[in-house]
């Protein structure tokens, strides 16, 4: 039987309970029946997605397995109206975590069950949403995030290599969205490009709160990127989540990972939660989930995609979206130096 026909809508709006319009890109197979769906929500540009972040389980390859993906730009970034909360990061996605799956269940197109992907910052939007408790919200499965206490990210991101590339990057849509309106510094935008061609050159300011500092307003300074991850690398509430989640790290990705399972697995605020957390951990470093690590080979097996974990991802879907009796193991990971006869 052939795989059925797949849709794409762009800019497809909801409103938010403080009448924000929020606006998402939807690929889903092409079908009269309802089907479950698998939401993202990034500060990132949601066509970018598509490929971008999503390695663990592709938005092409989930409609293919007869799941809706909805990649939405969270509010005050790219299509998406409202004012961006930069620092905020847990609480300002809160309620609009909570309207958005809600509003994705009561689609035409969806049969109510809900879940959520994407890492990193994206991952962040998950539990947030998660710690909403949206009725429709079956699971999680957040990425490139390790989330507790016991973390000192905001003194281990490397300066040159992510913190000022990243920092202009965010700077980049804020300012396109003022220019037109004569509220950006023109110069800015050509300092925020400098920084992401050359980030050794703006990382060498001293003091670093003097780092890439602009004059339009509404752009992340320095301290306000060190309070943002201290924020992060705090008590995030993952005690309060009722649903379970599928953890995705890496061996080499500062963000780890293993905490935040092991903190649901004895603390999750339900039995289900407890018990179907699991964690999937390859040889990767941030957003890159390739057989090399610079120079490492990992061998066929050593990428996401030949480790199979997209599957993975469809398994753990399948298992609490539709019924499946499946389970995954709770821990699962790529043994550096194994060797196989």
């Amino acid at each position: 039987m052939a795989e059925p026909s797949i849709r794409i809508d762009r800019n497809v709006e909801m409103q938010t309970r403080d009448g924000i319009t929020l606006r998402a890109d939807v690929i889903r197979p092409d079908i009269s029946a309802k089907v479950p769906a698998i939401v993202s929500r990034t500060p990132y540009e949601k066509t970018a997605q598509f490929s971008a972040n999503n390695g663990y389980c592709p938005p092409y390859t989930a409609a293919q397995a007869g799941y809706a993906f909805v990649i939405q730009d969270i509010r005050g970034r790219y299509a998406s109206e409202g004012e961006w909360d930069f620092v905020n990061l847990r609480e300002a996605n809160i309620d609009d975590g909570y309207d958005t799956i809600e509003w994705v269940a009561s689609e035409p197109w969806c049969d109510g069950n809900v879940t959520m992907a994407g890492g990193s910052y994206v991952a962040v939007t998950q539990v947030s949403a998660a710690l909403a408790d949206p009725p429709h919200l079956r699971a999680i499965a957040p990425s490139l995030l390790g989330i507790s206490p016991s973390r000192s990210l905001a003194h281990t991101l490397p300066l040159e290599s992510m913190t000022v590339g990243w920092m202009a990057g965010l700077a980049v849509d804020r300012l396109l969205k003022l220019l037109p309106t004569g509220e950006a510094n023109p110069a800015d935008l050509l300092k925020a490009l400098e920084a992401m061609t050359h980030p050794e050159k703006t990382a060498a300011s001293m003091p670093l709160n003097d780092l890439l500092v602009l004059d339009s307003i509404g752009i992340p300074a320095y301290s306000e990127v060190d309070a943002l991850v201290s924020n992060v690398a705090g008590d995030f509430g993952l005690s309060r989540i009722k649903i379970p989640a599928l953890w995705t790290n890496g061996w080499y990705d500062n963000a780890g990972g293993a905490e935040s399972f092991r903190e649901m697995r004895e603390k999750g605020a339900t039995e289900l939660a407890r018990t179907e957390t699991c964690v999937l951990m390859g040889a990767w470093t941030h957003n890159y989930a390739s057989n090399f690590v610079g120079a490492l080979g990992l061998g066929g097996l050593g990428s996401a995609a030949g480790g199979g974990v997209p599957q993975l991802h469809l398994k753990f879907y399948d298992r609490h979206l539709r019924g499946a009796d499946d389970k995954l193991a709770p821990v699962r990971y790529f043994v550096l130096g194994a060797k196989t006869k």
